[in-house]
């Protein structure tokens, strides 16, 4: 009998351990936090804290940085641009409050609250693409102001110091204080973080891209942004589709990618798609033959 009851606690535990690994499967945990799993990679949010999601794992190996690494601006999030008009580190009920949590069969949907000074909320929506092996991140911006107001999306994810971050070089000039540290090369702005040579200040570049990504590599990982690509004049004001900052203390950095600015009435939204891919680099890293780099994203993202 005992043998019996083992054997049904395998098959359940079996059962189970295959959900989680195949295919999308998303639970709550013990601390309120949530956790989703697409095939062999795992995110955390936490919807206590922005509805942020503090951790991207392939292999048990987080791409993100935590709160080690700085107590305020830490994994990846979602802001509201041009960050000269809305301020939107501060929007504390947008970026650092609980946001509402939810789990559907095959998507985790967050929401916000209406931001006091804006008048705006976030929602976000986290699924899985099956076919590339992907998660994919629905962001809505809403209007519940009187006003009719400008936005664009932003998502900004923090991930190690000591990587290399490129993507497809759009039709400007890079600009920004840390444009001298990028170089520009086979179509691609290249920027190696140098923590000798950078400036102990708030550096930043900004650039149009091409192509709708942008990618980052750490060790043997890399991490693939896909977007829709956008023209110049589309971005908002004094800011562009691909932006790239390292902070005073040296211990992140923040790949990011804005979507268009748009016009939005009272009760209007805009909505706005990221996929994210994680992948193990087999015999490539930062310093690889910059082309076999190349031929890997776009081998990637070309299976979707």
């Amino acid at each position: 009998m005992k043998g019996f009851l083992l054997c049904i606690c395998l098959l359940f535990e079996f059962i189970a351990t295959s959900q989680i690994q195949h295919g999308f499967h998303a639970v709550l945990d013990s601390k309120g936090g949530c956790i989703v799993t697409l095939n062999n990679m795992k995110i955390h949010i936490d919807p206590a804290t922005g509805g942020r999601i503090d951790s991207l794992v392939l292999e048990g190996r987080n791409i993100l940085t935590g709160k080690d690494k700085h107590e305020t601006y830490w994994g990846s999030t979602f802001w509201a641009s041009p960050q000269k008009t809305w301020d939107s580190p501060n929007m504390e009920a947008l970026d650092r409050e609980p946001y509402d949590v939810s789990l559907k069969k095959d998507r985790v949907i967050l929401k916000s609250k209406k931001d006091p000074k804006t008048g705006i909320s976030f929602s976000k929506e986290i699924s899985g693409d099956l076919l590339s092996n992907a998660f994919v991140l629905s962001y809505t911006i809403t209007n519940y102001s009187g006003n009719t107001i400008s936005i664009a999306p932003w998502e900004v994810s923090r991930v190690g110091i000591d990587g290399l971050t490129f993507f497809p070089k759009g039709t400007e000039d890079v600009w920004g204080s840390m444009e001298p540290f990028t170089i520009k090369e086979q179509g691609m702005v290249w920027f190696y973080y140098d923590a000798k040579r950078l400036p102990t200040k708030h550096n930043k570049f900004f650039s149009d891209g091409t192509d709708g990504w942008v990618a980052h590599v750490n060790d043997s990982m890399i991490f693939i942004k896909q977007f829709d690509d956008m023209l110049l004049h589309q971005a908002a004001p004094n800011e562009a589709e691909v932006e790239v900052y390292t902070n005073p203390g040296k211990t992140y950095v923040e790949v990011e990618v804005q979507g268009p600015y748009v016009v939005l009435k009272p009760r209007e939204s805009s909505n706005w798609k990221v996929k994210w891919y994680v992948r193990k680099l087999e015999g490539l890293d930062k310093n690889s033959d910059r082309k076999k780099l190349i031929d890997f994203v776009r081998t990637e993202i070309r299976t979707q």
